[in-house]
């Protein structure tokens, strides 16, 4: 099954669900640097991910919707010399506070996930 389009249909729907669960913590992690439109935020998150992980218009608007309902980010409109209003979003401090507790969980996973995947690879003799 080992590169089959099944095997890559497979692997790509594990793409996007991690992208999913990622796409809002990485997304207020760029704000917390400084408040900007959602075209910028999908720019700087394709950026700092070197491309790894892609985030959509179609993803990234609902995902502000739901965060801005939640308390995390706040948005206004402001006008632009250039063109029409931008909608531009913020960290709030709740926001801030939520995602400090959340990437100390996030990293706890990730160092016993990578541990996980360290001893799979020397158990098996598989190199990476």
């Amino acid at each position: 099954m080992s590169g089959t389009p099944e095997m890559e249909k497979l692997l790509s729907n594990l793409q996007i669900q991690l992208q999913r669960g990622l796409i809002g913590l990485i997304s207020m992690l760029v704000l917390t640097k400084k408040p900007m439109h959602g075209y910028e935020l999908m720019q700087q998150v394709d950026r700092i991910t070197g491309g790894v992980i892609s985030v959509k218009e179609a993803t990234l608007y609902p995902t502000l919707r739901r965060m801005e309902r939640m308390g995390f980010v706040s948005s206004e409109w402001q006008r632009s010399s250039r063109g029409p209003k931008k909608r531009i979003y913020h960290i709030t401090q709740f926001g801030d506070e939520y995602l400090e507790e959340a990437l100390r969980r996030y990293d706890k996973i990730l160092m016993k996930v990578g541990k996980m995947i360290r001893n799979h690879y020397r158990r098996s003799g598989t190199k990476r």
